[in-house]
């Protein structure tokens, strides 16, 4: 073989490898999220996905732009806002124009009411007006009020009365008219009850949570 034949071969074989090293896909790169299992999974053109140790939650996706673990979800940005994410399956519970961590449940606003989601209890619900607190949560729809304790609804929505309040006990008072009174529940509806006597509508009116202008409380 001659010295140009040589020289012509080595340049070929170069040739070819650098063909096939620019074939080769640019690789996904992976960042564990500190303080989590997880890990943040982004692809070369930006999509992004989540990994618990080997396990794909869920593969890439453009529409997340960046994804964060807030109150033992996820949270993902998009262009129209965020995305509340369930670490487990990968599924959106709710999206909103942001998102707020407020202990122990997240608040999203959404077209002039909040979409309110609870993790403990897996309780999710829309309303103009909330309270949570403890294993209680009430909230207002359609100027309906309804009530969960833990994972389960207490109450179908009702616009029977147009307040209600939670005492520390658990026990139930309804605004009915003019008059508050307490109330108990059967088989899911508000049974009103005695009316409240001006001493100890003042001494419920003292405790933390009470707020007259309020459609829905929670006192302490």
């Amino acid at each position: 073989m001659t010295f140009v034949s040589i020289v012509a071969f080595g340049m070929i074989a170069a040739m070819t490898l650098t063909s096939c090293d620019s074939k080769k896909a640019p690789a996904n790169t992976e960042e564990p999220i500190i303080g989590t299992d997880y890990t943040l999974v982004k692809t070369p053109d930006g999509a992004v996905g989540i990994k618990k140790g080997d396990a794909v939650i869920f593969e890439p996706k453009a529409e997340y732009l960046a994804i964060d673990a807030v109150g033992g979800m996820l949270i993902a940005d998009t262009e129209n806002g965020q995305a509340l994410i369930d670490p487990e399956t990968g599924y959106e519970k709710f999206s909103a124009d942001t998102l707020i961590w407020k202990d122990v449940f997240f608040e999203g606003p959404r077209n002039g009411i909040s979409i309110v989601y609870i993790p403990a209890s897996k309780v999710q619900f829309a309303a103009k007006e909330y309270a949570v607190k403890g294993s209680y949560a009430l909230g207002t729809f359609n100027d309906k009020i309804s009530l969960w304790k833990d994972s389960e609804q207490l109450i179908e929505p009702t616009a029977d009365f147009s307040k209600m309040a939670i005492l520390p006990d658990g026990k139930i008072l309804v605004l009915n008219g003019k008059a508050w009174g307490t109330a108990s529940i059967k088989n899911k509806t508000i049974v009103p009850g005695k009316l409240v006597s001006a001493k100890d509508l003042k001494k419920f009116k003292a405790m933390k949570g009470w707020d007259d202008k309020a459609t829905v409380m929670i006192l302490e």
